[in-house]
Formats: structure tokens, sequence, C-alpha cells
């Protein structure tokens, strides 16, 4: 199980990457933008450990995220694991590892300096973009990577789904978007921590705001 302290270092980086800087948060990193998307290489040298956080749709690029988003069509994975995955979705992440982040994955390992934990996160759109990215570490770079994803619809059909890492999904009571596209499933073997909300509109839940506001209720 995901402590609590873990999910919010996970939504601290998620921030990080929207710019929202947090106070006492001692990293460097590395920003990746491509025509559409954004995402940040976040580094915690005193506990060896690093984020990789994907921006969301909106902001700069929203209307190629949006774009990418309704590319909702089942496609072949890049690395040839039996099933399919959002069209879209792929082709943002090609996009954001021809804009820099392959190079980066390359270079996770420092000299002389132990192998890091490595935990990809995002919000919304982010999220499903670091739930593929996490399979493409595992097929590509014998990295096993934490996966903690907020908000984030489903990323590829039942079969694809079934043989999806481990992965955490970080859901606020009332949203709708991560039941969107019915088509493609979530891995039945995700942990799945319901954060509880007041409202039962998804359009309104589906909020990095409220998403806050319910991880600190839920720290007590």
């Amino acid at each position: 199980m995901t402590s609590h302290r873990n999910l919010c270092r996970a939504f601290r980086a998620v921030e990080s990457v929207y710019g929202r800087p947090h106070a006492g948060d001692n990293w460097a990193g590395k920003r990746i933008r491509s025509a559409h998307g954004e995402a940040a290489v976040i580094r915690f040298p005193a506990s060896q450990r690093v984020y990789i956080a994907f921006k969301g749709t909106g902001g700069e690029g929203f209307w190629g995220n949006l774009l990418d988003d309704l590319k909702a069509w089942p496609a072949k994975p890049d690395w040839g694991r039996p099933g399919r995955v959002h069209a879209g979705f792929q082709h943002h992440l090609r996009e954001l590892m021809a804009a820099g982040l392959v190079w980066e994955i390359n270079n996770l390992q420092e000299p002389n300096a132990p192998a890091p934990k490595v935990i990809l996160t995002g919000f919304s759109l982010g999220g499903a973009l670091a739930a593929l990215a996490a399979e493409e570490l595992r097929a590509f770079w014998d990295i096993e990577p934490q996966v903690i994803t907020f908000a984030a619809p489903p990323v590829g059909t039942a079969a694809f789904a079934a043989r999806q890492g481990p992965l955490t999904r970080v859901v606020l009571q009332g949203d709708g978007i991560p039941l969107l596209a019915p088509w493609f499933r979530h891995p039945k073997s995700a942990e799945l921590v319901l954060l509880k909300s007041g409202g039962l509109d998804f359009a309104l839940e589906h909020n990095r705001d409220r998403y806050r506001r319910a991880l600190i209720r839920a720290g007590g």
C-alpha cells in the first residue's frame, strides 16, 4: 500500500510541473517541452529519488493536448505488448520522448551514485502519460518505476491492462474523467486510493485544487 506521505510527495512533483513551488522542496530538475506538452525530471538528491512528472491538458498547447485526448481509438503499442493503447496518448508521449525525455531517461543513473528510485506521476492526461511511460521504461530500459497517477483515464484495452505493471491510482470521489473512454480499461491489479469529496459534479471534481485539499484531509 502506498503511504499518504508518498502520495503527497508525488502530488508535489505534479504541482511543480505546473509551476507551483512548495517551500522546503530541495530539488533540481529539467523540463522537457514538446509542441503540445511538458514533463519534468525532478531529482531529490538527498533521498536518491527521481520523479518524472507529466503535465495534463491545459495551459500552453491546450488545443494540441485536447486533440490528442480526442484520438481515443486503439493503436498498437510501440513496444509490441499484446492489446491496444489510446492513440492520442501514445502520440503525445512520442513527442515528449523525441523532445528530450529519452535523453533524460538514459541519464537517470548519475556517475558514481546508486541507482535512483524512479517515480512516474501526473494529473489527468499527465497521469495517463505516466502509465504509458512506465511500460516503456520496463520494456526498453529494464527500469521498474513506481507509478502514481491522479485523476487519470485508462490508457489501454483489457488485454493491455491485464499486463500492465504495478500502478497506484488516486481518484477523487465524483470525478468522472477516470471513467471516460469505456472501451479502455484500468488494470484490475492497480491499487485504488479513493479520496472523499463533498461534490458529485465530475466537471468540478476534476480539479487539482480539489485533489490537493482532499489529500490534506486524508492525512488528518
